[in-house]
């Protein structure tokens, strides 16, 4: 039997249209043989829909198209899970284990993380604490404790955090005589580099 993932893409951020970006990629990536998947979108309004024709919503960059609202429903504790319902309650697809694919604001500053742990529905990717850590700059900064100094920067123009969606920990680096440097720029955004000699 096939494990069932869920997508979940689009998003009220302003980076609407990159998340569908990202998700068209992974539906190209997936192996079929293994997996199903549920296509999910949020619109910029935040309504939900199923997503039916995705090669349309790929090639535009845009849910507009999609009007099948629908509800989320968590599965009972002893089985996993999300449960996709119309909104007259018809079930319409279930989904093993879910993939955010969002951008941003509710998307990688931990928020969707925190409604899929608070269902104890699995996903991929950083838990809560690393995707908000993460899209803070000044608190990722001082996570990492950098000794060496870098100069303050406000991100890119609307950026509200790096968005590294994973936390590296600076102690496990530095056991391995890494380093960990932070280099942003207003107009390219962010980026992390990690050393560590004996992998180099």
């Amino acid at each position: 039997m096939k494990t069932q993932v869920g997508l979940i893409f689009g998003g009220r951020s302003g980076e609407h249209e990159v998340s569908i970006q990202s998700a068209a990629s992974v539906y190209q990536a997936v192996n079929r043989n293994k997996f199903k998947l549920v296509l999910l979108g949020i619109k910029k309004d935040g309504s939900w829909v199923k997503v039916n024709r995705p090669e349309e919503v790929f090639k535009n960059k845009s849910l507009k198209g999609e009007d099948q609202n629908i509800i989320i429903s968590w599965s009972s504790p002893c089985d996993k899970g999300l449960l996709v319902k119309s909104e007259r309650g018809k079930e319409l697809a279930y989904a093993d284990i879910m993939f955010p694919l969002l951008h941003g604001t509710f998307g990688e500053d931990g928020t969707i993380q925190g409604l899929l742990e608070m269902a104890d529905v699995p996903y991929v990717g950083a838990g809560v604490l690393a995707s908000s850590v993460g899209m803070d700059k000044e608190v990722a900064e001082n996570v990492f404790r950098l000794d060496t100094p870098h100069p303050k920067t406000i991100g890119t123009k609307n950026e509200k955090g790096i968005g590294l969606g994973l936390v590296i920990c600076h102690a496990q680096v530095r056991m391995l005589n890494g380093s960990i440097s932070i280099f942003s720029d207003k107009l390219k955004g962010s980026k992390v580099i990690v050393k560590i000699p004996d992998l180099e």
